[in-house]
């Protein structure tokens, strides 16, 4: 069922704990209308996923939520919209699991890794260089015990995410219809 899978995503990717999204899921379901007028919910935007929540939109819902608070990020399949996009969001990331890291070293180094070299993307196909950053990026976040994923639901975007190395074996293997996880590797 979608929303236990989704619950568990939460669980696993959000860092705070993730009663801000059983509240907003409980509303999705009982009160939609407080998702849109409720003032502690106004900075989402919600409303354009409301109408479809109970036909597998509880994932876009989610999304929206996870994006705005910074779970997650959205990257498009031809690269980053500015350079550090990538680097920025996961040396955020690495702070929220690893709160003693240097994260000036660590967005330095990531930002290394991930620059845009017009040389080096010519012997890339459309799409692939960001598919390229991604692995970098992974080999960078192994030795910390954590991994970079991917939310596939559909879009031409790849949601990214960090979380453990436990806790993406359990997202790999939920079986959903409307949203796959995936590492990239």
């Amino acid at each position: 069922m979608s929303a236990e899978n989704i619950d568990l995503l939460a669980k696993m990717i959000v860092t705070d704990g993730h009663a801000a999204w059983a509240d907003i899921y409980q509303k999705a379901m009982n009160e939609p209308g407080e998702l849109i007028h409720g003032p502690q919910y106004q900075k989402y935007d919600f409303g354009r996923y409301l109408d479809n929540v109970h036909s597998g939109g509880l994932i876009d819902l989610f999304y929206c939520y996870a994006y705005h608070d910074g779970y997650i990020d959205m990257v498009d399949w031809r690269g980053e919209d500015e350079d550090g996009q990538i680097a920025s969001f996961v040396a955020r990331r690495i702070g929220a699991y690893r709160p003693k890291s240097n994260l000036g070293v660590c967005l330095s180094e990531l930002e290394k890794l991930t620059q845009y070299d017009e040389e080096t993307n010519q012997d890339f196909a459309a799409g692939d260089y960001v598919l390229q950053q991604f692995a970098l990026v992974s080999d960078y976040l192994a030795p910390l015990g954590l991994v970079l994923g991917g939310i596939n639901i559909g879009w031409d975007s790849y949601l990214i995410f960090v979380t453990t190395n436990e806790n993406m074996a359990v997202l790999e293997a939920i079986d959903d219809h409307h949203f796959t996880i995936h590492g990239f590797d």
